[in-house]
């Protein structure tokens, strides 16, 4: 390879290199985070916090000024793919060029599969919710990153439900306002020019809506930023949740039907679900519902539901026939 061929493919890895950097310096930051959450005990307070100061730099200067927008995110990502490629088929391309070129384009391959984006308050126990604002794959990256930087990108509105029961609710992005309808059965998003008349207008509380939905980390109440807003047929319940400081979303919680529960029963046999999340399951259930789930327990340890339910009207007499005498 005559020179200038050699320092054309140094210059394509080189400007590959350039634009995998910020997706380097955030796995940088991730993993020292993590280090230091798992040499916590070993630590200081007053060092672990500076520390996390220090770590935080180079993961939150991509994120903020490069990931954060999806339009920079994507084009970062595009032209940094085309230099390692280019890089790795150049003519006589030497092994250790061909490698690098592979770890710069595994670099920014892999960033989206890393950098998952979850809205902040996920299903009770016997509930199921459904993102509406499914940001899709690339965008769920770059909503990932919008909740780090606490960004807030769109603020979202109900705006109550048709005879059809058909969500409408509106979304203001960067000034511009636009209105949506979701059908919950089918999943199916649409834009709309305008809302029908005669809405249904029936809400309920954040305190019953808090019964629905968790958030083990920020907290319930910093995370819901609505009431719920109840379906005419009374099956969903829609309502915005937020990251603190950072991006909303709608959501649409439901019980969970039959076949979802004899799965969750399967769990609950299987121990896959605590103590603690299977005792909060039965409190937000019904009768039928409880039924449900017990029946398919007493179907996997082979046990006659019949009996189960004569021991519990048992106890229940007891129970009473105890607080009656005293």
């Amino acid at each position: 390879m005559n020179n200038s061929k050699l320092y054309f493919n140094y210059l394509l890895i080189g400007l590959a290199t350039i634009c995998s950097l910020p997706f380097w310096s955030f796995y940088v930051g991730m993993a020292g985070l993590y280090l230091l959450a798992t040499l916590h005990h070993l630590i200081s307070n007053d060092r672990e916090t500076m520390l996390s100061m220090w770590l935080l730099w180079p993961l939150l200067l991509p994120i903020d000024t490069i990931f954060s927008q999806a339009s920079t995110y994507l084009l970062l990502s595009g032209v940094g793919l085309l230099f390692a490629i280019c890089g790795f088929f150049w003519h006589d391309s030497s092994r250790r060029a061909k490698g690098w070129s592979v770890l710069m384009g595994l670099t920014i391959v892999m960033f989206p599969f890393v950098l998952r984006y979850q809205p902040a308050l996920t299903a009770a126990p016997g509930y199921h919710l459904d993102l509406v604002t499914e940001p899709g794959f690339f965008g769920g990256t770059v909503k990932a990153a919008q909740s780090i930087a606490e960004l807030e990108p769109c603020a979202y509105t109900p705006l109550f439900w048709d005879s059809d029961n058909r969500l409408y609710y509106q979304a203001i992005c960067e000034g511009t306002t636009q209105l949506w309808q979701y059908n919950p059965t089918s999943h199916f998003l649409q834009p709309v020019s305008m809302i029908p008349p005669n809405l249904s207008t029936t809400t309920i509380s954040k305190n019953i809506v808090k019964t629905m939905v968790q958030n083990n980390s920020a907290g319930v109440d910093l995370s819901l930023k609505s009431n719920g807003y109840v379906s005419p047929n009374g099956q969903w319940v829609a309502l915005v949740s937020q990251h603190v400081y950072g991006p909303q979303d709608v959501l649409v919680a439901r019980k969970l039907n039959d076949v979802e529960l004899q799965h969750v029963a399967k769990q609950i046999f299987n121990e896959q679900l605590t103590a603690e999340d299977t005792q909060s399951l039965y409190n937000n259930l019904n009768d039928s519902q409880r039924d449900v789930v017990t029946r398919k327990l007493c179907e996997l340890t082979g046990t006659s539901f019949e009996a189960v339910v004569a021991e519990k009207e048992h106890h229940a007499i007891v129970k009473g026939f105890t607080q009656n005498s005293k």
